[in-house]
């Protein structure tokens, strides 16, 4: 059957929680971050980086 649009909107705000909580564990951690654009590939750096601290 079909689910109630309160769920969906339920499930929608909480992954969009889980997702930001585990960037910030991510970057409490010190991890590296992988960013992909679909033209440019893939692009590695660190969680706090700066534009010049990207690396291709």
């Amino acid at each position: 059957g079909d689910v109630p649009r309160s769920v969906t909107v339920f499930l929608n705000r909480l992954s969009d929680y889980l997702f930001v909580a585990a960037r910030f564990a991510a970057l409490r951690a010190g991890a590296t971050e992988f960013v992909y654009k679909k033209r440019a590939g893939l692009t590695v750096r660190p969680l706090h980086s700066t534009p010049d601290e990207v690396v291709k």
